[in-house]
């Protein structure tokens, strides 16, 4: 039942969630100005839900500039196909009640009743080619490129040696994942 509130909030933020202009601040402080504008593509609920995802990065103790300007703009892949209000509502229901869905219908292009799946497995990487573009250090999109990441998927690519970055990283995406998760 607990899975299901956690969904009904989420619903709730994401089609009436608005940041404020202290939320704004900070996060203009936080981001360079390229990224910074970057960040202001996003819908209102997006850049909202960033903004508390940041709000929590920071009460967990962090403080480090590449973890925060991720954090800001993990989910800027979702500017490049703005998601509609039943799409949300598509994902949120699918991903609770046909959590296969998304994997299986999270290819190809972003089109007919696929399209909300799409952006949802896609946007991680289209973000990350977004941010590098607008600057971003090499962190900051391996952080938003990763930020969806399953625990089985960090596991195998620690496994296979493929995390270059070291602990720290790991670390990052972990309180990453952890205020994303919770908001």
């Amino acid at each position: 039942m607990r899975r299901w509130d956690y969904r009904l909030r989420q619903f709730r933020f994401a089609a009436g969630g608005r940041p404020t202009a202290e939320q704004l601040r900070l996060a203009e402080r936080i981001l360079p100005v390229q990224l910074f504008q970057l960040f202001l593509t996003l819908q209102l609920p997006e850049l909202a839900h960033a903004c508390q995802v940041c709000a929590d990065v920071i009460a967990a103790g962090f403080d480090v500039p590449d973890l925060l300007q991720a954090a800001l703009l993990h989910d800027i892949g979702k500017a490049k196909h703005r998601l509609r209000l039943w799409e949300r509502v598509l994902i949120v229901l699918g991903q609770a009640a046909v959590p296969e869905w998304e994997t299986r219908w999270g290819q190809g292009e972003p089109r007919g009743l696929r399209r909300a799946f799409v952006i949802a497995a896609q946007h991680p990487v289209w973000g990350a080619a977004m941010a590098a573009q607008a600057g971003a250090g090499e962190r900051v999109v391996e952080l938003i490129r990763r930020h969806a990441e399953k625990g089985n998927e960090r596991e195998m690519r620690n496994e296979k040696g493929a995390n270059k970055t070291g602990v720290e990283i790991e670390e990052w995406l972990a309180v990453l994942q952890a205020a994303d998760g919770e908001n």
